[in-house]
């Protein structure tokens, strides 16, 4: 994997100033693949402290402008230097480039490309808030000017994982970025396992790993923020009561994508608590939508009864908690379909358990059934909704 990644670098229609590869403390035949490359790399060689230090270590003995990090498992477009730094070059205001990726897996000797990666229609205009609620920009598919790190510090060294997610939020915070349209890597699928050296895990457990180290610095900058950095554009124009509603129904919104459930329920309750009997607008209600759309966040949502009761008491408690309901409970639905085509009737079953408590048994059949309709007769108009 690292010869392929380290090829695909060289053969770059841009060439880069230098490469720099960090060997965290590697106890197997790494070394012996960079002597192979002799002086097209510089290598430099660590006891092992985790990735956060090895990119600390590397960016301190960079020397040139800009910074492309990429991870040793993936491979680069022959394209990816030459647009990234390019989109550089050509806006000086712009403190990083950053475009979309593709997925790859090699299965029997076959390597599969799969499209590209999930991309919010609104990123350039709203990219801080997109990023919040979910990192969809890889450090292999952005270039950062050297310059940057010195304004928001270092890698965080505490983190084991997510230290890439933490570092271009703080980037994001301050600094704006400008969009390449293309693909600019292919991450590798695969189910070796891994993490740090104390911290190993199987490739199953990633997205649950994830979300514990997300957990980390989500704290901390949830903390950090002002209200009025998370206000979304629709609301900017508004009156102070409305703008802060909306600003907490998208911390609650990223708390929930992140399954930071109590948080996203107090958020929730202080939203309704400025206009309890006024209805969420469409625009509120699309952000409210979005909070159970990550699969991996919800389990730890539904699989706590005491926790969704509280949930269920909240969305009927207020006129404004009943205008929500829907919005809120309805990524479970399509959760629902992608259970049962996985075969997965555990998951299906707690789903359905937490939508018939979010909305009632009445909507939910009713919901069901349009759906089941829909798939049995292909293009039949959609029933009007009440």
């Amino acid at each position: 994997m690292l010869r392929e990644c380290l090829d695909s670098l060289l053969a770059q229609t841009r060439q880069l100033d230098q490469i720099i590869v960090v060997d965290d403390g590697s106890t197997d035949d790494t070394q012996e693949t960079l002597h192979a490359y002799g002086a097209k790399l510089k290598v430099l060689r660590q006891e092992n402290a985790g990735k956060a230090a090895a990119l600390n270590n590397a960016i301190a003995h960079n020397d040139s402008d800009y910074v492309w990090i990429c991870d040793d498992d993936d491979i680069a477009e022959i394209d990816a230097c030459a647009a990234l730094a390019g989109a550089l070059d050509a806006k000086a205001e712009a403190s990083f480039s950053y475009g979309r990726f593709r997925r790859f897996r090699d299965v029997q000797g076959i390597r599969e490309v799969l499209p590209m990666s999930y991309w919010p229609d609104r990123h350039e205009e709203t990219f801080f808030l997109e990023l919040l609620e979910r990192c969809f920009v890889c450090q292999f598919s952005s270039m950062v000017r050297r310059v940057v790190y010195s304004d928001v510090g270092p890698f965080d060294e505490a983190l084991l994982r997510s230290e890439d997610y933490d570092m271009i939020l703080r980037i994001a915070r301050r600094h704006h970025g400008t969009y390449v349209d293309m693909s600019l890597f292919l991450q590798r699928i695969h189910a070796g396992t891994r993490g740090a050296r104390g911290d190993r895990f199987s490739a199953n457990q990633s997205a649950t790993k994830w979300l514990a180290y997300d957990r980390v610095f989500l704290d901390r900058m949830r903390r950090e923020l002002a209200l009025g950095e998370l206000t979304p554009p629709f609301a900017r124009s508004m009156s102070t009561d409305q703008r802060q509603r909306a600003a907490l129904l998208q911390r609650a919104c990223i708390a929930g994508r992140h399954a930071m459930w109590e948080e996203c329920l107090a958020d929730l309750e202080e939203a309704s608590a400025l206009a309890p009997t006024v209805q969420a607008s469409t625009d509120e209600q699309a952000i409210v939508k979005r909070t159970l759309s990550e699969p991996d966040a919800v389990p730890a949502l539904i699989e706590n009864s005491a926790l969704v009761r509280q949930f269920q008491a909240f969305l009927t408690r207020s006129e404004f908690g009943r205008s929500i309901a829907d919005a809120f409970a309805d990524p479970l639905f399509w959760q629902i379909q992608a259970c049962i085509t996985a075969l997965q009737p555990a998951a299906c079953w707690s789903r359905l358990r937490s939508l018939v408590a979010f909305v009632g048994a009445p909507r939910v059949i009713r919901h069901g059934s349009i759906l089941a309709l829909r798939r049995l007769v292909p293009g039949r108009p959609r029933p009007k909704q009440r």
